[in-house]
């Protein structure tokens, strides 16, 4: 069993798989890596290289407000005035509905179900106009103009 298990396997037609194909010689190469590190902050890190953010020594835009157009601060009693008239209002949202009738709503119900009749019926007609459509072209005027060249 030991001789099966240290047999390598017959090459394939498909891309060689990489726990096959892994050989001594490669996994020895990956062992041997060294990295010269001091030749790495050598190269990669100079003492006199400043990797900080670029600074920019420009003022800023002044910005010049122009006061003419300033119509200035808030009126406090008119300010004051608007407030009292909106607390005055009755909000919409909490307004009593309009009180309906049960005969209106009866009514309302039946002019409802009557507009869904009618569509459900012209819906139907519309998916019913094959009968109405023009004949189809049999081909019988094709081969008149045959006859006649």
């Amino acid at each position: 069993m030991a001789e099966q298990l240290a047999k390598r396997p017959p090459k394939g037609i498909l891309k060689p798989s990489s726990s096959f194909e892994y050989t001594e010689a490669r996994r020895q190469s990956t062992q041997d890596l060294k990295w010269d590190e001091q030749n790495i902050k050598e190269t990669f890190h100079p003492k006199n290289k400043d990797y900080g953010f670029m600074i920019v020594d420009e003022p800023k835009t002044p910005y010049n407000y122009d006061t003419a157009t300033d119509p200035g601060g808030v009126n406090p009693q008119a300010l004051a005035q608007k407030i009292q008239s909106a607390t005055s209002m009755q909000p919409t949202a909490l307004t009593p509905a309009v009180v309906v009738s049960e005969d209106q709503k009866k009514a309302e119900e039946a002019a409802r179900a009557e507009r869904h009749r009618l569509f459900e019926e012209r819906r139907k007609k519309h998916y019913h106009m094959e009968r109405y459509a023009p004949p189809e072209n049999t081909g019988e005027e094709e081969e008149e103009e045959e006859s006649e060249d």
